[in-house]
């Protein structure tokens, strides 16, 4: 159609990419955890890399380990992570390789927030050995004996327990 128009169109091949080379993919991770909770960070690679590779893995630009791996080809890797406050994280991975020509392709990363410990809320009308039990748990349970009255108030709970509680 261009040259029909009378624009002229150059055409240059560019063939396959010969030199070393390792990719980050993609990195991807719950977009939530709670306090302490283990998740597991997953890398997807690519490369052509004759010699061994690191893989850094940080939080917020803080290293937290690096994982020796060979790169050739496709490469899935999982490596586990625990965060310990609340608030929003930058979890990275950094690959790392004297052969890698072209380093800006080297990283990846998400961001996680880690809310606090999880709450219960534990609704009964008669107290049992299972609210002393709550009580007395690292678990932070309110119990009550009616729901909060409004639906927003439920949302700072992760799990509510309705116990014997008549429908009407």
């Amino acid at each position: 159609i261009a040259q029909s128009l009378g624009i002229p169109v150059d055409v240059y091949p560019l063939g396959t990419m010969r030199q070393q080379d390792g990719i980050v993919e993609e990195v991807a991770a719950p977009e939530k955890v709670a306090v302490g909770e283990r998740f597991y960070l997953k890398v997807s690679l690519s490369g052509n890399l004759s010699s061994p590779a690191r893989l850094r893995v940080a939080v917020d630009k803080q290293s937290i380990g690096e994982i020796d791996i060979n790169l050739k080809g496709k490469k899935i890797l999982y490596t586990p992570v625990v965060l310990n406050k609340s608030g929003r994280y930058l979890v990275s991975t950094e690959l790392l390789s004297d052969e890698d020509v072209f380093p800006a392709n080297n990283w990846g990363g998400v961001t996680i927030t880690v809310e606090g410990q999880p709450k219960i809320l534990y609704i009964t009308n008669r107290p049992n050995s299972l609210t002393g039990i709550l009580r007395n748990s690292p678990i932070q349970t309110d119990i009550r004996t009616t729901l909060p009255d409004t639906l927003i108030k439920l949302t700072e709970y992760s799990a509510v327990v309705l116990d014997n509680i008549p429908a009407a």
